[in-house]
């Protein structure tokens, strides 16, 4: 058993219409990843997870569901250990925010890792932190990710990839997957296991599988004879 000296700060961007599963999926995750060492015997949570937002502690998502920040992007924060931006809908409005953009910037700077789900690649790209490295993104979205800041290596098939101490990853509950890996990064593959199975998910889905998988293309087949046997 792998064990923690000290806990580690996840700090988690929400913005108006930011996709809710992007920013409470991963941190559904790490909560789950507290139980579960503190259950096999860990002195200390290993994760403080927050959340914080651009100008006011109140956002609505995509799915006009509100969440509150813990703190807002300006305020004096201690520097995290990972910072994680989400994407969504509002991501176009995000990024035309210079303000936010350089607030971004300030505080990736000051973290050991940096992680981007789905469209969030985009806030990423413009304050110039995945220039010159691969990047994942949704799979809609990976030509304007690439067209949009060709300086970006964009690869459309990884649902996550690690370049450096930036990851990125596809869509929404790819961000989960993404999670799960820290996870056993951090402390463990037995702790990494028990998430998974607490959460009811695959348990190690490699960074490398392809987004569009056949099965799911399969079941998209016309209805009659062939999709009834697929299914």
């Amino acid at each position: 058993m792998e064990n923690t000296a000290t806990t580690q700060r996840i700090h988690i961007l929400v913005f108006d219409r930011c996709q809710i599963v992007d920013a409470t999926g991963a941190a559904s995750i790490f909560g789950s990843a507290n139980e579960a060492a503190m259950k096999a015997g860990h002195t200390k949570r290993p994760y403080d997870i927050k959340f914080i937002a651009p100008e006011t502690n109140q956002v609505k998502t995509s799915a006009g569901v509100s969440l509150y920040a813990d703190y807002i992007l300006g305020d004096r924060i201690h520097p995290a250990d990972t910072l994680i931006c989400p994407g969504g809908k509002g991501t176009p409005s995000f990024i035309s925010n210079p303000k936010a953009i350089k607030s971004i910037k300030r505080i990736a700077s000051r973290t050991r890792r940096v992680v981007s789900v789905c469209t969030g690649a985009f806030i990423l790209a413009e304050a110039g932190i995945l220039d010159g490295r691969r990047a994942a993104t949704h799979w809609a979205y990976c030509d304007q990710l690439s067209h949009d800041y060709p300086e970006i290596k964009v690869e459309a098939d990884p649902i996550f990839i690690k370049d450096g101490n930036v990851y990125t990853s596809a869509g929404v509950t790819a961000g989960m997957d993404l999670a799960l890996a820290l996870i056993e990064e951090d402390i463990g593959r037995d702790i990494a296991l028990e998430v998974a199975r607490d959460m009811v998910m695959f348990s190690k889905r490699l960074g490398s599988q392809a987004q569009f998988s056949t099965q799911l293309a399969t079941q998209m087949a016309p209805p009659g004879n062939i999709r009834d046997l697929q299914l």
